[in-house]
């Protein structure tokens, strides 16, 4: 039970929160859409609005409620955490520096993926983050590790606030590969 209680978790859940996007439409509705604007031969492009019913308003409101519900359970496990256990003494540096390099590196990538797989890239990157901790308290290093995953949050915060939001990741369907053209 100490796992989900702990600092990994809370900063996995605020994260979780932060990235999840709840859409207004799940896919299954813009499927049916796309077929009854088929069927009707009705424009289909980004200039048609379709007005949502109160199903998808409410189902909207849930998965926002979820969202906001993931991030302030994730805080209050951090604040729990750190108000019963601490977050404990770095007595050495060089496993800082190290778990510090280690989940920044992890959470830049996830900051740089493309909008479409982030969410799968989270996941991995959470899975890798995962064992980086398991053999950072194996080898004692507990202090290390907190302040590590509090530091590498904060600073790729502020990574993203001051860089992210001006220059924000490709999206592939843009990229333009030199050389493939027609010779004709």
């Amino acid at each position: 039970m100490g796992i989900f209680l702990s600092i990994p978790a809370g900063v996995f859940l605020v994260l979780l929160g932060l990235l999840w996007e709840p859409q207004p439409k799940t896919r299954k509705d813009l499927k049916l859409e796309r077929a009854l604007a088929e069927a009707e031969a009705v424009d289909t492009t980004d200039s048609v609005i379709w007005d949502l019913t109160p199903r998808q308003k409410r189902n909207y409101l849930r998965r926002v409620a979820m969202r906001v519900s993931l991030v302030v359970g994730g805080i209050l496990i951090l604040a729990g955490h750190i108000i019963v256990a601490g977050l404990g003494d770095i007595d050495s540096t060089s496993a800082f520096a190290l778990l510090l390099a280690l989940y920044s590196g992890a959470l830049l990538i996830v900051q740089r993926a493309e909008k479409q797989s982030r969410m799968l890239v989270f996941i991995l990157m959470s899975f890798v983050g995962f064992m980086v901790w398991r053999v950072a308290e194996f080898r004692d290093h507990t202090g290390e590790n907190n302040w590590a995953i509090i530091s590498a949050t904060l600073l790729n915060l502020v990574i993203w606030y001051f860089i992210g939001r001006r220059f924000p990741p490709a999206n592939s369907d843009y990229i333009e590969v030199l050389g493939m053209e027609d010779p004709a």
